[in-house]
């Protein structure tokens, strides 16, 4: 499956335009919040404001619980300069949670022009279950919030490994051509520039990494045509960074095990 940039609009698309250097947001932010309840809640909000309205709107959010995928947040809006989602979850097990939220503006002017622009916002929590009942943290503050984490994110990059590594075999990939990270970090490259890629190279190909995102995994995972899968339950996806910055490759195993491969092209 390869994931192109498209020209066609449609009310389910997030779309790459070039930047307008007239649109700024005021604000953007993703908020994962643990509520005490039977046995608890994780409230899960994502917001963003732009200086002015404009023409469409829209944000996305991608929630993951020990980096399997249990939620999508959507929303877009014409005309419009700030959105709003929020959702609550009923939980019954400890986790890491990890939000990760592109937020999209377009603005049309009357000479055709269509200019837009995105950043991004990221959010965790760790709920850990312990004699006296349920902690939670964004960063360990104890002894036992350490080991607990550490045992996490040795279990994470364990799996994270073994998928790689089957990816590799069945799709005949080079892993040493490719610096690998998962779609959960993507943030940080907000405000830093892929290897060898300027800024504005890298906030051009992850515009484009979200709006193929998006098609062909928030929207549903294209098997064929006629076979459509729910992202629900599927690991959270891996970047394959190329380092010749040629190309992206993303991969994703689905609840059923079976493992699909993305692929993006990386272009001037």
């Amino acid at each position: 499956m390869f994931l192109y940039h498209r020209d066609d609009q449609t009310e389910q698309s997030l779309t790459y335009f070039p930047d307008d250097p007239l649109l700024a947001f005021k604000s953007h932010e993703t908020h994962l919040t643990f509520l005490p309840d039977s046995p608890y809640t994780l409230q899960w909000q994502v917001r963003s404001v732009l200086n002015t309205k404009s023409y469409l709107r829209q944000d996305v959010s991608f929630l993951f619980k020990d980096q399997q995928l249990i939620g999508i947040l959507s929303n877009w809006r014409e005309n419009t300069d700030v959105l709003e989602q929020q959702k609550t979850m009923a939980q019954h097990t400890s986790g890491y949670y990890e939000a990760i939220s592109v937020h999209h503006a377009e603005s049309h002017y009357p000479n055709g022009e269509i200019r837009g622009k995105e950043t991004m916002s990221f959010d965790r929590l760790a709920v850990m279950k312990t004699s006296s009942g349920w902690e939670d943290f964004k960063i360990p503050e104890t002894d036992q919030q350490e080991r607990w984490i550490k045992e996490k994110f040795h279990t994470f990059s364990l799996k994270q490994q073994a998928l790689l590594s089957q990816a590799a075999h069945k799709y005949h990939i080079d892993l040493n051509q490719y610096i690998a990270f998962p779609l959960s970090h993507i943030h940080i490259y907000d405000h830093e520039p892929l290897p060898g890629l300027s800024q504005e190279a890298t906030h051009k190909t992850i515009s484009r990494l979200w709006e193929g995102l998006y098609k062909d995994y928030a929207l549903g995972v294209h098997i064929t045509s006629d076979d459509i899968r729910t992202p629900i339950g599927s690991t959270v996806p891996i970047l394959l960074f190329d380092k010749n910055e040629s190309h992206l490759l993303v991969i994703i195993q689905l609840s059923s095990g079976e493992i699909v491969l993305l692929k993006q092209k990386i272009e001037p």
